[in-house]
C-alpha cells in the first residue's frame, strides 16, 4: 500500500512539474523524487505525532511553564550548535560530494569522533565555569544541567539525520524520524498522565527519551561504516569548509537566542505565548521544510553546475506563488493556535507576521544554502547582518511585532539580492 501511494505521489508530481516548468522530469530529478518521497511519508507522520505533542504540552503545562521550556530549548540549541562545531553541515557537503566517495568512511568516522571530542570539552568547560561563576548567571544548576542533555541529544541527532541522508538511507531515516515522534508522545503522556509533572522539565525528558532511541538505531544502522580517525581529513574539511560553516552556525546561534531574549525582556508567560505562536506557524513548514531540504540538499550539491535552472525552478515554485503559500501557512496557523485553549489569546497581526516570516524564513535558508557552496562567504555575511538587524531590533524595541517586520523586510532583500547575483554567475562542475 506504501508503495502504491509513493507511486502515485510520483506520478502527480511529474504532471505537476510539466505544467509548471514546461518540460518532463529528467533522470537526476526522478531519482531525487523517489528519495523525497520517502522522506515525505516519515516526515509527515512524525510531524502529525509531533503536532499533537506540541499541543499537548502547550495546554498542559500552561503558557509559564511551556515559556520555560521553550527557553531551556533555546539555550540547549544553542549550545548544541558548538558541540556541531559545524560538522552536521560539512560531513554532509563532503560525503554527498562524488569526488570525496572512497573516503566516505573516513568522514564519517572523523567527523563522528570530533564531535565527541568537542562535546567533552565544552561540557567539562561550561560545568567549571558555572561552579566558579554560578552567583553571577541567571540559570540554575537544573535548567543548565537538562540543557547540556537536550543539547548532546539535539547534536547527535542532527549529525546523524545528516549521515542517513548523505548515505542515502532514506526509507530507514523516515523510519526512525516516526520511531522518535511516537516515544516522545509516549513519554510525555506518561510523564504528565500518570506521574503528574506538569512542568517543563517533563516535556525536555520526552525529548531527550525519543531523541536516544533515534541516535541509538542510527548508530547501528550506519555501525558498518566506522572505521579510523583521520587528522589529516579532519584539517582539510576545516581549513577547507568548515571554518566557514562554524562562523555561519555561530551567527544563527546569535538569532536563537531571541527566546532567551524575548524571556528576560518580556518575562516566561510572554515567551510562552511567543512560542505557541511560532510553533503554530513553523510546525509543519518547519516539517515539510526539512523533507524538502533533506534530500534537496544533496542533490545540489551534486548538480551544481545546473545552478542557473535551480534558481529559476525555485522562483518559479516558491517566489511565484508566494501568495498561495503565505495562505496556506496562515491557515494552518490558526487552526493549530486553537488548539492551545483559551490561556493563549488570538492576535490576528501575529498569524500574519509570523506566516509571511516562517515563508521567507524557509526561502532565504534555501536561497542561503545555494550560496554558499561556492560563494560561502559571502553567505556568511548576509546571515551576519540578518541576525544583526533582527537582535538589535528586539532588543532595542522590546516588541515582538516590529521584530517580525524587520525580519519580513530583511528577508524579501537578501532573498532578491542573492537570486539576482547567482542568476548572473557562471557555473561550472567542481
Amino acid at each position: 500500500m506504501l508503495n502504491n501511494s509513493k507511486r502515485n505521489l510520483v506520478r502527480l508530481t511529474e504532471i505537476a512539474h510539466l505544467r509548471i516548468f514546461g518540460h518532463e522530469i529528467g533522470n537526476e530529478m526522478r531519482r531525487f523524487l523517489g528519495n523525497l518521497s520517502w522522506s515525505f511519508f516519515g516526515g509527515v507522520i512524525a510531524a502529525a505525532i509531533m503536532f499533537a505533542v506540541n499541543i499537548l504540552a502547550g495546554r498542559w503545562l500552561g503558557p509559564e511553564e511551556y515559556g520555560k521550556y521553550n527557553a531551556i530549548l533555546s539555550f540547549a540549541t544553542i549550545l548544541s550548535t558548538l558541540y556541531l562545531f559545524g560538522m552536521d553541515t560539512s560531513s554532509v557537503r563532503y560525503l554527498s560530494d562524488k569526488k570525496h566517495a572512497d573516503s566516505s568512511k573516513k568522514i564519517f568516522t572523523t567527523a563522528l569522533y570530533f564531535v565527541m571530542l568537542i562535546q567533552g570539552i565544552i561540557t567539562l568547560l561550561l560545568l567549571l565555569w558555572y561552579r566558579f561563576f554560578s552567583s553571577e548567571v541567571f540559570f540554575s544548576e537544573s535548567f543548565l544541567l537538562l540543557g547540556i542533555l537536550l543539547a548532546i541529544i539535539i547534536s547527535f541527532k542532527s549529525l546523524f539525520n545528516g549521515f542517513l541522508r548523505a548515505f542515502h538511507k532514506y526509507k530507514q531515516q523516515s523510519s526512525l524520524r516516526i520511531i522518535d515522534a511516537v516515544f516522545v508522545l509516549a513519554a510525555i503522556f506518561l510523564l504528565v498522565s500518570f506521574y503528574q509533572w506538569r512542568i517543563a522539565s517533563s516535556y525536555a525528558y520526552s525529548f531527550v527519551i525519543g531523541g536516544g532511541v533515534f541516535i541509538g538505531f542510527s548508530l547501528w544502522n550506519l555501525r558498518k561504516n566506522i572505521f579510523r580517525f583521520d587528522f589529516s581529513l579532519l584539517k582539510k574539511i576545516f581549513f577547507e569548509y568548515n571554518r566557514y560553516v562554524l562562523v555561519m552556525s555561530l551567527i544563527g546561534m546569535v538569532l536563537v537566542s531571541d527566546k532567551l531574549i524575548i524571556g528576560k525582556i518580556l518575562g516566561m508567560e510572554a515567551l510562552g505565548y511567543f512560542s505557541a505562536y511560532y510553533v503554530a506557524s513553523h510546525l509543519f513548514v518547519a516539517e515539510l521544510g526539512g523533507i524538502f531540504m533533506n534530500v534537496f540538499w544533496p542533490s545540489v550539491i551534486k548538480n551544481a553546475e545546473s545552478m542557473v535552472e535551480l534558481v529559476k525552478k525555485t522562483t518559479r515554485l516558491f517566489i511565484f506563488f508566494t501568495p498561495v503559500w503565505v495562505f496556506l501557512i496562515g491557515l494552518s496557523t490558526l487552526v493549530i493556535f486553537s488548539f492551545f485553549g483559551k490561556e493563549y489569546p488570538l492576535r490576528y497581526d501575529y498569524v500574519i507576521l509570523f506566516s509571511i516570516n516562517t515563508f521567507l524564513g524557509f526561502l532565504l535558508s534555501i536561497f542561503i544554502g545555494f550560496l554558499s557552496i561556492h560563494y560561502i562567504r559571502k553567505s556568511i555575511l548576509i546571515s551576519f547582518l540578518f541576525v544583526i538587524f533582527s537582535i538589535t531590533t528586539l532588543v532595542l524595541t522590546k516588541n515582538i511585532t516590529l521584530y517580525l517586520f524587520v525580519q519580513i523586510l530583511s528577508q524579501i532583500v537578501f532573498i532578491m539580492w542573492i537570486k539576482l547575483f547567482l542568476l548572473k554567475q557562471v557555473w561550472v562542475r567542481t
